[in-house]
This record gives structure tokens, sequence and C-alpha cells, in this order.
């Protein structure tokens, strides 16, 4: 259900200075007017979160060898094992209320993911798989944006990593409420905050997540096409003892739309250090670095 849903989404959101105009498409300054399926969110999905829905791949190897989460002497590696983390994915916003007079504006819409790893050196065995739906509700003044967010995820560990370490499915999924907060200095720099609380959560989880971060896509490496960005993104679960887990990004948009601004692909280096974005192994710590591409932010 989850996969067919990601794969009905598709939508390509707009820069801040385009989330919402002053005039409508006949130069006349509007009142509040209702919008069906719009092109963007008012409160874009964030660029290096790892859980992000999103369509897109990425490629990444350990920085340093360590050991994987398992037990026993027999799980250790010494190895850097060549990893393939695939996404399919995306949000869509469904209804929109705005007063482009005023730069105001809510909306209501469905995001859907599912983002699994595989373990090239071990003939691209899955190790996991997060499944997650939301629906987000989104509200913008002027440059100020907020958003609620009730959502799902549920974790899956593949069947040829159970047999070849020995670990089985830990029963890790959660219904949560997400509030977060961004405010744009610029049209090219974003700050945001977010909290989680889960209402419904597994044996292994725990109910409180924090996470911030801080976006630059524009003329960031040069002046002109192809628009740059750098992004990173920090989170802290209750369920790691609060460890920080940082992932930064940096790349650039292709494909943009035809105003010059909508960033339909884009190419990206990452860093990651943390405890595993992949919830099926929260006792996992990983350090690496990576080349990806995603569609649609």
């Amino acid at each position: 259900m989850t996969l067919l849903l990601a794969l009905l989404l598709v939508q390509t959101p707009e820069p801040p200075a385009e989330r919402l105009q002053p005039l409508d498409r006949t130069g006349r300054v509007t009142s509040w007017q209702t919008e069906w399926m719009p092109d963007a969110a008012l409160y874009p999905a964030y660029l290096a979160d790892p859980q992000t829905p999103r369509t897109g791949t990425k490629v990444f190897t350990p920085i340093r060898a360590g050991k994987p989460a398992s037990i026993g002497k027999k799980n250790e590696i010494t190895s850097r094992p060549v990893k393939i983390e695939n996404s399919i994915g995306s949000s869509r916003t469904i209804w929109r209320k705005v007063d482009y007079a005023n730069e105001e504006g809510v909306d209501f819409g469905v995001d859907a993911a599912v983002i699994s790893r595989f373990d090239i050196s071990q003939a691209w065995d899955m190790d996991s798989a997060d499944y997650m739906f939301g629906f987000p509700i989104g509200y913008r003044l002027g440059r100020f944006s907020a958003r609620l967010r009730p959502w799902h995820l549920t974790s899956h560990i593949g069947d040829e990593i159970i047999s070849r370490i020995g670990r089985g499915a830990i029963r890790y999924h959660k219904e949560e409420l997400e509030l977060g907060f961004a405010y744009d200095w610029t049209p090219e720099i974003r700050t945001y905050v977010d909290a989680g609380f889960g209402l419904y959560i597994g044996t292994p989880n725990k109910r409180w997540r924090a996470q911030c971060g801080a976006e630059w896509a524009g003329e960031v490496y040069w002046k002109g096409p192809p628009r740059t960005y750098v992004a990173i993104d920090v989170k802290w679960r209750q369920e790691t003892d609060w460890d920080t887990a940082i992932c930064i990004q940096s790349g650039f948009f292709l494909l943009q739309g035809a105003d010059g601004y909508k960033p339909g692909f884009r190419i990206f280096l990452e860093t990651y250090f943390g405890h595993s974005p992949q919830t099926q192994f929260p006792e996992e710590r990983n350090l690496y670095w990576g080349v990806g591409f995603a569609a649609g932010f």
C-alpha cells in the first residue's frame, strides 16, 4: 500500500521566493482563494534529512571499518562494505487556501516512501527497509512557515541478513505527531526546527525525537545555473540516548522548470555520522560518505 502510494506522488516544490507570489496569473491582486493539486507545498521537505520522502539512489561506503548492528564475534567486520540505498516516494499537496496579497496560506497533502538499503559486497542482499507515509498540514505567513504532520513508520529486516549473521528482526514501528517551524532568511537560505512525539510505538521505540537544520540553495559556488546547494540536518532520538546524528549534503539541481527555479532533479555528495537512519538497526553507528541523486526535491 505504501509503495503504491509513493509511486503515485509526483511533485516538484518551489524555492522560498516562488512559494507565494503577490499577483495571480491575471495580474490582479488576490484575496483568499482555493487551489486543488498545486505544484508545491508551503512547507517544503528537508533536503538533507535521510528520512525525507523522495525518489532517488545513493551509493556509500564507511569512512572507516567497524561493526554492523549484530551479535557475537562472527558478526564483526574489518572491511568497508559498499552499500546502496534506494528510495521510492514523494510528496503531493492536495488542497491549498492562499491569500497572495498578504503572502499567507494553508495547505494539506500526503507523502509516502519506501527507503531500502542493500549490501553490494553480499551479492546485493537487502539489509532492511523503512516504510512510511504521512499527512502534512502546512501554514505560511511571509517568510515564516510551520507544519503539523501525523505520520507512520514501520521497519523490516532482510531475510538474507537474518540467515547470514543470525540477527532477528525488531518490532520497530511508530505513529508520530510531528511539529516543525521554518524561517526563510533570504530566498536562498532557510533554517528549521522540528520535534516529534510517538503516539503509538513498538517495543524498542521511545517516544521523543528532535531535529534542526539549515539549507542554502542558490548561488553557493558560482553565479548562474545550475543552482547549487548546501544542506545540513541534525537529529536526536530518545531511543539512542539523544546521540547526535548529522547529515551534510551538497550538490546541484538539474532539469529545472520553465521558470528556472523548480528543482526537478538533483545530484549530491553526502556525509553522515551518527546512529543508523535505517530504524531496524538503532544500535548501529554509521560514519560514511556517498554520492547520489534524487528527483522531486
